[in-house]
């Protein structure tokens, strides 16, 4: 217990403790004595028990004095019982050239723990499948991408079967000195044996350089190999890499075969952009949305209207109707013709920015012209508009939305019971809570429709609210409990 712990002082004690009752250590006890010196950092005490034991000393001694030189960071000393232990004769197993090997990777001498490999097999010792782990972890270590590949064929070679992180260790290896197309068979090779395979951040980022180096040394056919596999693989192909793809293969490829492949790196680039800017818009980025817009200018593109309206949506989240109406002028320009989405949009910055009575000209107008609102669109102007104290405004486009067989979705819901409340129409009130009650939040809801009961004298219906309000919140603390 005191070796496994390295309690070298408890260890210690114990062992005078022996020799004062007369009982003579065996090489066991010695054994273990060195081992928790070792693991207590006391390297000198460790080596002057190895050295009592003498011509004693078995293969476990020199493991455990082994052991406490690498624990002391001296796994040159290490080496040299490893050493002395084949100048006595004293049979080495495939353990011994283990317990080295880690020893030295743990040291940084991966080079040397690897040489330890071809020595076990020289002297007829076959390496396990850990032996082989130790060593690729040091190929992984120094970057040695043949090496960590020779071991893996080695392995094959010998009917070992690696192990997912075996794999792991040979993608960074090969991967960390420049090996793409090595990394990459790798991964293939770990999803045809159905191991889980590499992460999808760390193959991302090999194929990402693997397709930069090829682009920025005019190897264009295989950068836009590399390009079309991670569109294949559904992996994040960055703005850079893209565009350094596309100049490759204006300077390489033939006019007509460049135009199409150009045409379709293009589009990938102008999506990255555009789910970029839906994403900072979601994160009330609104700013970044702009400008991000504006570097798809910057890459000699023409954003398309998806990508207008999703600016438009960013600027409307942030109340930004300024923003909003530039861009809307911009597209009208380039030649875009707005859809509905992008009407909403703008209607819904203008609206949050305060100008209610231009937001409801605008959406005449628009209804005038053709377009068929949408749900979202009566969403975004009832949820300004009772934001902004418009009720009546709120209650009447709620109206229209439901005459048009448009449905609601939450946030516009409990816009309209808040316009109902402040209206004091109770009775609409308790007739939205009861079509809803069930998908509405608890204490949004109830507590609308037990003012409403309160005020309308309904004190039998207020009462069994407020049963069915204590049972549904004990029941959600019951699940809240389960998760």
């Amino acid at each position: 217990a005191c070796q496994l712990q390295g309690d070298w002082l408890v260890a210690l004690n114990l062992f005078e403790e022996m020799s004062s009752k007369g009982i003579s250590p065996s090489v066991t006890v010695f054994n273990g004595l060195i081992h928790a010196c070792g693991r207590g950092q006391q390297l000198d005490k460790a080596l002057e028990f190895f050295r009592e034991l003498g011509d004693q000393a078995n293969a476990q001694s020199y493991a455990a004095a082994m052991a406490a030189c690498a624990t002391a960071g001296s796994w040159e000393r290490a080496l040299g019982f490893f050493q002395e232990m084949q100048d006595k004769a004293i049979p080495q197993d495939v353990h011994t050239y283990q317990g080295l090997m880690r020893i030295l990777v743990s040291s940084t001498q991966t080079g040397r723990a690897v040489q330890m490999l071809d020595e076990m097999q020289s002297v007829g010792i076959q390496p396990n499948l850990e032996v082989y782990r130790v060593a690729l972890q040091a190929c992984q270590i120094a970057s040695d991408g043949d090496g960590a590949l020779d071991l893996m064929r080695s392995l094959q070679d010998r009917g070992l079967a690696a192990e997912k992180d075996m794999y792991k260790f040979a993608f960074s290896a090969c991967q960390n000195c420049g090996r793409w197309q090595e990394a990459i068979a790798l991964v293939t090779e770990m999803s045809n044996m159905r191991l889980k395979p590499i992460g999808k951040n760390d193959l991302t980022a090999v194929y990402q350089s693997a397709t930069l180096e090829y682009a920025q040394t005019g190897q264009w056919e295989a950068a836009y190999r590399m390009f079309a596999a991670m569109k294949q693989r559904s992996l994040a192909v960055d703005a850079e890499t893209c565009r350094a793809v596309i100049q490759a293969v204006q300077g390489g490829a033939g006019p007509e075969l460049s135009s199409q492949l150009q045409a379709d790196l293009e589009e990938h680039l102008l999506k990255k952009h555009t789910y970029g800017i839906v994403s900072l818009g979601c994160e009330l980025q609104w700013e970044g949305a702009l400008d991000l817009l504006a570097q798809i200018r910057r890459d000699g593109l023409v954003p398309d209207l998806f990508a207008r309206n999703a600016a438009i949506a960013a600027c409307q989240k942030a109340s930004s109707w300024e923003a909003a109406l530039q861009v809307f002028d911009e597209l009208k320009q380039d030649g875009f013709a707005a859809n509905m989405a992008t009407h909403t949009g703008v209607m819904g910055a203008i609206g949050a920015g305060g100008d209610i009575e231009r937001m409801l000209g605008w959406f005449g107008v628009v209804k005038q012209e053709g377009f068929e609102p949408t749900a979202a669109t009566y969403g975004a102007l009832i949820c300004v508009s009772e934001a902004a104290d418009r009720w009546e405004t709120a209650l009447g486009l709620f109206d229209e939305m439901r005459a048009s067989r448009l449905e609601p979705d939450l946030e516009t819901f409990m816009a309209a019971m808040r316009a109902c409340q402040r209206l004091e129409f109770w009775d609409a009130v308790l007739e939205l809570f009861n079509e809803r009650k069930r998908v509405l939040p608890l204490d949004f809801s109830y507590k609308l429709a037990l003012e409403a009961c309160d005020q309308t004298g309904r004190t039998e219906m207020a009462q069994e609210l407020r049963q069915e309000l204590g049972k549904r919140e004990v029941l959600a603390r019951r699940r809240g409990r389960r998760r």
